[in-house]
This record gives C-alpha cells, structure tokens and sequence, in this order.
C-alpha cells in the first residue's frame, strides 16, 4: 500500500537569519551594530562620568606609569645579571656569586612589585568603571522616565532592555580594561626604544 505522506510535498525550511554581528534586542531580532556619528562627542560624555574620580584616575596612571617601567627593569636586570655575573662566573670561577645572588633578589623584588602594581590598578579601575557605569545607568533610567508613552510602542522592548544591558557592559568593559592597556602599551613603547638607545645605539636603530 502505497505512503501517502510520500507523494506530499513537504514544506521548504524557513532559513534562519544570519547575524554577522551577534543578536540585538532579544530572540529573532538581528542586527549590524551601529558606529557611532560623533566619536568625539561620545568620549566627551564617557569623561564628564569619568572626571568624577580625578584622584583615582591619576593614582591609575601613576600605578601604569610605574608597572609599565618595572617591566622593562626585569629584562634589563636578567641581561646584567648574565653578562656581569654569569659570564664572569665561567671564567673566573666561584668569585661573583654574590653578585648573582643580588641580581636574583633585584629581580625577585621588581616582579613582586610589578605583580602588586598590576593588581592595585586593575581594581582600582574596576572600581572606577563600576561607578561611572552605576551613574549612566542611573541617567538613563531617569531619562526613559520622562519619554511619552508612544516612544514604548513604537520601539521593540529587547532593543531598549538590550541597550540598558548589553551596550552600557560593553562601556564597563572598555573602561576597565581598555583604558589601562592603551597608556601601558604606549609607555612601554617608548621604554623599550629608549632602553634601546641607552645600551646600543647602532644596533637600536
């Protein structure tokens, strides 16, 4: 006896939609992440929240300052430590052990503090950003709290809750890290070229 579900077309599949940049605004609501039309503007507003802690900022950037120079003094010391002592060592005997011991205590000391640096300015940072975030945070609700009843109907709830939610994470996560990573990276540019200079300027440039 025949199947009568094989002479049944069966329906096409429905495609899901593909999202290039990862979901917006809840399940079934896909879209490209907007850039910004004023990127100046916006990082002007991030450092009206930001400037409320000057102090903190400034001890972060002296934290960065300093971590940043400590690890540009490990490296340097290993390399004195191997061509003052170790070298001396095979050639002379056991007469510089003492100065290879205080190269290892030299060391010793400025990866500890560079470890305790790096751990004060990254909670003071999470500090920082957690605050200005609770404020925008703080902004916003209070500014949904004055737009008309139409401004709901005609936006989707997982956009609004997506913007309260997921983008002002993204600032917190930007702000945590990001600003830290930006002077470290920079300072640690400039050490290690001048480091360079310093020890050889012919194989440095």
């Amino acid at each position: 006896m025949p199947n009568p579900s094989s002479n049944t077309k069966s329906a096409p599949r429905k495609e899901q939609p593909v999202a290039p940049f990862g979901p917006r605004g809840g399940p079934g609501m896909w879209r490209e992440v907007e850039k910004s039309k004023d990127a100046r503007q916006v990082l002007l507003r991030l450092w009206g929240y930001l400037q409320r802690q000057k102090m903190a900022l400034l001890l972060v950037i002296v934290l960065t300052a300093i971590t940043a120079l400590l690890d540009l003094a490990g490296p340097y010391l290993m390399g004195k430590a191997i061509d003052q002592a170790l070298t001396q060592i095979i050639g002379n005997g056991q007469q510089n052990l003492a100065l290879l011991a205080r190269y290892l205590w030299l060391m010793f000391a400025v990866y500890l503090a560079t470890v305790i640096g790096s751990w004060l300015q990254t909670y003071l940072m999470v500090g920082i950003s957690q605050t200005a975030v609770r404020d925008l945070r703080k902004d916003l609700f209070a500014r949904l709290q004055t737009l008309p009843l139409r401004f709901f109907d005609q936006n989707a709830h997982g956009e609004l809750m997506s913007r309260l939610t997921n983008d002002v994470e993204n600032i917190n996560n930007v702000i945590a890290s990001g600003f830290t990573q930006l002077i470290s990276g920079v300072l640690s540019l400039v050490g290690v070229v001048i480091v360079m200079l310093v020890i050889n300027v012919p194989l440095a440039l």
